[in-house]
């Protein structure tokens, strides 16, 4: 009887090593993409309004410096008006699932950017690839003139 439960215990962990069983997180995460703003040298804006369309919703941004330990990717609804601190010049805009484009007006006080963005996505995995909860995440900057 022994002998069988001891193997039973070498089976089980023979079986979690050989299945990579990994033990996750409940880190989430949210779909939307990073909104950097650069003037014509390629520095960060320190601040700036924008307004981020996306079919029939729309967001406006205020972007002011950032503060000592305040950052700028608290991410916020569509549809929800954005005041924070920006990270040199970069914020985090959540987007519904599934939409890749966006019609983007930015104002600052080096230059004016108005048009259509197409955002490519990313797949990311905030506890790993094994443990589900993904989130489309990706990048954009944009010069302002």
């Amino acid at each position: 009887m022994r002998l069988q439960a001891a193997s039973i215990v070498l089976f089980l962990a023979l079986l979690r090593l050989l299945t990579h069983c990994t033990d996750c997180t409940a880190i989430g995460c949210f779909d939307g993409f990073s909104l950097r703003v650069v003037d014509a040298n390629g520095q960060p804006v320190g601040s700036y309004t924008a307004t981020v369309a996306f079919g029939t919703l729309s967001t406006r941004i205020d972007c002011f410096p950032e503060e000592e330990g305040v950052d700028g990717y608290d991410p916020s609804p569509p549809g929800i008006d954005i005041a924070r601190p920006c990270v040199n010049g970069e914020l985090f805009v959540e987007l519904p699932a599934g939409l890749r484009f966006a019609e983007l007006e930015i104002g600052a006080a080096e230059g004016q950017f108005s048009g259509s963005l197409e955002i490519a996505y990313e797949v990311f995995y905030p506890n790993g690839e094994d443990c589900g909860g993904a989130c489309d995440v990706g990048a954009v900057q944009v010069d302002v003139r």
